[in-house]
């Protein structure tokens, strides 16, 4: 089976090789990404709802369904199957684009490009006729281009054939489930239900019953998890780690997974007391199932993004109404800093949550939702959030509750949320001193142990320097004037910040008089608290202020809720055409400015031209909605054009942000892996902070070098070194230094020992 994979790959490799063949290959293979995917079951959905047809939108939400279930499959089959592509696997390798090297087994694009054709075609037959042929197309230009064997690229089209088949059923289950629905209620006998077969054809009776049939709505839940898998989780590890702050949690996770030692957190072999080790140890456990690459270090935000919207929508339902809380859900996460924290190894997404949980939980208590035994979640996420982040989480929190309760005592608001020692009844005190326990427990025991091995240097960094000199501003690189804030939550927060000065005005009040009211004023006091706590520092950075979103999506989802009830667009006329006069112009400048730039960007206007024509319409297919009193299809539109501007955010832009040295110190960590034995030295001399990610890829630590004298000190007598550089540095290095690798501008050099 092994020759003939061979001998079909060289057939088609170089077998058909010809110039003319090469660009018809690659729009080929560029069919099959995840991006024009999706772009397809958009185009079927948005059409589905314009025709106000059932079988497009149900087309396109199959579409969907396919490409979120691929990604999906594609991140967990590649990380059991570690079979090498190739140009790994053989030395005649043609390749036309830019050339892979991660895990081969089984081809992406051809599994998702079989499985959105096969989803779609089960309810347009005749859509079959121009899909599955380009998916045919697309699984043979991945051979041509050098970036699967034949066998890759059968599999997955098996695969994906058989996830289209699941994603269609699951969409015609529903249709069927409401058609039983609606005909119970009206009375109207149907014969037959809409099912699909591995076929993916209908009966007749199947057809007239379902032409017969009033569409139903997909549920709003179904649509708002579809979407944070789509946002968060789709093509999680495709591009490189970026940034300083990824590369130094994932490099402390993996030094955590590697050694065993989950109490002294490490980077490069240093003790690193940035931060606490609860998202280290999620990210090495994340690291022991998935192994060493991105998609394992950032899974355990974008699950930490799914639960805070999940959470937001289960307090908005419970505070006010389940029309509350799913718009609360979207909100959250359709707004702009959402993606980044999402999809980056952060720990603001796992911070913020365990924030929105503890005080969650106590206005639950407080209003009376929740028993007394409500504070045992209250505690336990206060102290799940000093491990998170520090003590910030404890002085947020707890800031929050007495400004909320010095405004309900001010106001002769007679119940207290925290309960008198003096009172003896046991439903009272029992559950808060059960739940103080609780918190000791959980936060102690870390912070002692750590201490305890660090002969008290844990407390003089952390503690001393990370938080309260920082906070002074002894951080010049993060200092930042008191007013930083006010854009940054504007345009982190958009477009729902656009209505959050209309909720303020509209539903904010110092008395309130009923549930809504309180939980208005809760949400303000919240948001306010954490911005004004921050902007107090001096040290700031914009993902900071992140725990103020989650009660904005409340405040802007109690405002669209009220203007839903009532039936008044007049509560959000002016807001939404704010929304769309910052849309026009951060649109135009988009589509402008990508094709004007003084040094222009290789693909950038493949995404920004894209991003700017979903921020347009959305925001424009919204105002035109909510000034005809349809304010759900406004609500939607403004949803679906930030998800389309998130999407090609994720699924393009990333990629192309990535180019350069983030992708260099993925390629060159790699090589270092490869070539260098255990006992070598490896420095990385006069580099950017953009390669800091060379440690997590080379899975060793890299010694860090910037002036001659301290390359000259890394060298040990009687070892072989590696040193990484750039091109410009080459002669810097000590004399007989030979080149064995070159990436672009960079390269891998070996020292030996004689030659010192």
């Amino acid at each position: 089976m092994l020759e003939l994979d061979v001998t079909l790959f060289k057939l088609i490799n170089t077998g058909l090789a010809s110039p003319w063949l090469d660009p018809v290959m690659r729009v080929a293979t560029a069919l099959g990404t995840g991006a024009a995917q999706t772009a397809l079951s958009l185009a079927l959905l948005t059409a589905g709802w314009i025709r106000e047809s059932a079988r497009l939108r149900r087309a396109g939400w199959a579409g969907l369904a396919a490409c979120v279930f691929s990604c999906l499959a594609i991140a967990v089959l590649k990380s059991i199957w570690s079979r090498p592509r190739p140009l790994l696997a053989l030395f005649d390798v043609r390749i036309v684009g830019d050339p892979l090297f991660t895990n081969g087994f089984p081809s992406g694009h051809t599994l998702t490009a079989w499985a959105v054709a096969v989803a779609c075609g089960a309810f347009i037959p005749r859509l079959r006729f121009l899909l599955i042929p380009i998916s045919v197309l697309t699984g043979v230009s991945r051979v041509y281009v050098g970036a699967h064997f034949p066998l890759d690229v059968i599999f997955g089209a098996a695969f994906g054939a058989i996830l289209g088949i699941s994603c269609a059923r699951l969409i015609a289950r529903d249709a069927a489930s409401a058609s039983k629905a609606t005909t119970s209620a009206t009375g109207v006998g149907v014969s037959g239900t809409v099912g699909i077969g591995v076929s993916g054809t209908r009966s007749r009776n199947d057809l007239q019953s379902a032409s017969a049939k009033p569409a139903r709505r997909i549920p709003a839940g179904l649509i708002l998890a579809l979407l944070c898998l789509a946002l968060f989780f789709a093509r999680l590890g495709a591009t490189p780690l970026m940034g300083l702050d990824e590369a130094l949690y994932a490099e402390a996770a993996r030094e955590m997974a590697a050694s065993g030692d989950y109490i002294v957190p490490r980077y490069n072999g240093e003790p690193f007391f940035d931060k606490p080790p609860l998202a280290y140890w999620l990210q090495a456990a994340s690291i022991k199932a998935f192994g060493v690459d991105s998609f394992a270090v950032r899974l355990p935000s974008a699950m930490a993004a799914s639960l805070l919207v999940a959470l937001v929508v289960a307090l908005g339902t419970k505070l006010h109404s389940r029309r509350t809380g799913l718009p609360a859900g979207f909100a959250l996460a359709t707004a702009i800093y959402t993606l980044p924290l999402a999809r980056l190894c952060s720990l603001d997404q796992l911070f913020t949550l365990t924030i929105t949980a503890a005080l969650g939980c106590f206005l639950l208590v407080h209003l009376g939702l929740w028993s007394r035994w409500g504070w045992l979640g209250f505690w336990a996420a206060t102290g799940l959030s000093l491990l998170a982040k520090g003590p910030a989480g404890a002085v947020l929190i707890f800031a929050v509750i007495a400004v909320f309760v010095a405004i309900d005592r001010a106001r002769g608001q007679t119940p207290s949320p925290i309960p008198q020692i003096a009172n003896p009844r046991s439903q009272v005190v029992v559950p808060f001193a059960a739940g103080l326990l609780l918190f000791v427990l959980i936060a102690a025991p870390w912070y002692v142990l750590v201490q305890r091995e660090t002969g008290g240097a844990f407390l003089r960094e952390f503690i001393v320097h990370q938080n309260l000199q920082r906070a002074m501003g002894e951080d010049f690189a993060h200092n930042a004037p008191f007013w930083f804030y006010l854009p940054i939550y504007l345009a982190g927060f958009f477009p729902w910040s656009s209505f959050v000065p209309a909720a303020c005005i509209g539903l904010v009040r110092l008395r309130p008089t009923d549930r809504t009211g309180r939980t208005a004023l809760f949400a303000a006091v919240w948001a306010a608290v954490v911005i004004v706590v921050f902007s107090i520092s001096k040290s700031k950075l914009p993902n900071y202020i992140y725990p103020a979103y989650p009660p904005s999506a409340l405040l802007v989802a109690l405002l669209w809720s009220r203007a839903m009830e009532e039936r008044d667009p007049a509560v959000i006329r002016r807001s939404t055409l704010a929304a769309v006069v910052i849309s026009a112009v951060l649109g135009t400048a988009m589509i402008v400015g990508a094709r004007s730039l003084p040094k222009p960007v290789p693909g950038l206007p493949t995404a920004l031209i894209p991003m700017g024509l979903f921020l347009l319409v959305g925001s424009v297919a919204a105002w035109v909605f909510v000034r005809s009193g349809r304010l759900i299809r406004g609500f939607a539109s403004l949803c679906c054009g930030m998800a389309g501007f998130m999407l090609i955010a994720a699924l393009i832009g990333a990629p192309i942000a990535a180019q350069g040295d983030y992708t260099a110190a993925a390629k060159l960590g790699r090589e270092i892996k490869r070539i260098a034995g255990s006992s070598d030295t490896v420095i990385a001399y006069s580099l950017s902070q953009q390669t800091r990610a060379l440690p997590f890829y080379a899975e060793r630590p890299v010694l860090l070098a910037y002036t001659p004298s301290e390359l000259r000190a890394a060298l040990r007598p009687g070892e072989a070194a590696f040193i990484i550089t750039q091109l410009k540095h080459f002669r810097d290095l000590p004399p007989g230094s030979e080149i064995q690798q070159r990436h672009r501008q960079h390269l891998i050099c070996r020292l030996q020992p004689r030659q010192r």
